[in-house]
């Protein structure tokens, strides 16, 4: 099986305006301090149409159609939203029927009956909303996005496919050669992908999604991890009440698992935290040997992040 890891800025744009489309300023955590942000840069501007528009999608769609094959290292915006102005409008109506073969829904019908004209349209509109909304995050986003492919790309050289499959989402099974995906009342899967094309997002929060499962490639979009990157890479303040991060771990090691959530050198750490280096390594050590946060080794630095574990460990104790 062929696999290969890139972003896609089109769909991390679509997708983070799905999430601030339906929930503004109650976005969940890490994203309240970006939707704020974001919707005092919208206000009641030219960006609020995409706004708009993505409320009117049908729930739970993905306009596959409008999601183009990426590149390897996909990660200038700019030049993002100006291919669209290169695609095949034709090609695009032809993916729109596809996705939709009993019948194009309103919100996607200019696509259908106009497909250039919805094009430059729906170009205008992508660029007005990511001048305000995703531009100013943009190196913060990029980042993370860095940082994901190459923990990725990482697992796959030692590891293989069973161990990057198997450790990409708690959502996605791997059963060779089956793929799944799971999700409340639903479960798609699809048998021996020949080519599998897996896409980091930042505000996929905790929603993987499989396009075109039935097409030559698999494409399976994830939630990128250390997103907690784009609230300054550090979890909220405890709410009042026992901090049961704490009480579990101890304060240090609870603050440094907190920090573990945006991958981090021991330097760096130690510099953040203000404690000695090796203080840091003594903990990172103890968090490594119960599988809790993970070390990872990018050219000559070594970074510290949080497991899946680890993330989810967190995630209970700070929900409760």
């Amino acid at each position: 099986m062929q696999i290969r890891l890139a972003p896609q800025p089109v769909w991390e744009v679509l997708t983070s305006a799905q999430l601030l489309a339906h929930h503004g300023l109650a976005a969940p955590f890490p994203y309240q301090s970006w939707a704020r942000s974001a919707l005092s840069a919208i206000g009641n501007g030219p960006a609020r149409a995409l706004l708009r528009w993505v409320a009117s999608w049908p729930p739970g769609i993905i306009p596959q159609f409008l999601i183009s094959d990426p590149r390897p290292d996909d990660l200038d915006l700019t030049d993002a939203c100006r291919r669209i102005e290169s695609w095949e409008p034709t090609g695009v109506r032809d993916r729109l029927h596809r996705q939709f073969p009993r019948g194009v829904p309103p919100a996607f019908g200019p696509f259908a009956a106009d497909p250039a004209r919805a094009l430059q349209t729906f170009r205008r509109t992508l660029e007005d909303y990511c001048d305000v909304a995703i531009r100013p995050h943009w190196g913060t986003i990029s980042e993370t996005l860095v940082d994901e492919l190459a923990h990725r790309s990482g697992t796959l050289a030692t590891g293989g496919v069973d161990a990057l499959l198997g450790s990409l989402h708690q959502r996605v099974g791997w059963n060779s050669p089956t793929l799944t995906l799971t999700a409340p009342g639903v479960a798609e899967g699809t048998r021996d992908p020949q080519r599998l094309l897996l896409v980091p997002l930042v505000f996929a929060r905790d929603e993987p999604a499989l396009l075109d499962p039935n097409t030559d490639t698999t494409v399976l979009g994830y939630p990128a991890r250390g997103v907690a990157n784009l609230a300054g890479g550090v979890n909220p303040s405890p709410r009042p009440g026992p901090d049961h991060v704490v009480q579990l771990l101890g304060r240090t090691r609870a603050t440094l698992m907190r920090a573990l959530s945006m991958p981090r050198t021991t330097t760096a750490l130690a510099t953040e935290l203000r404690l000695a280096p090796s203080t840091i390594s003594e903990h990172l050590s103890v968090l490594v040997s119960c599988r809790i946060a993970i070390r990872t080794r990018r050219a000559n630095r070594v970074y510290y992040g949080l497991t899946d574990i680890g993330s989810t460990l967190l995630d209970m104790l700070m929900a409760g």
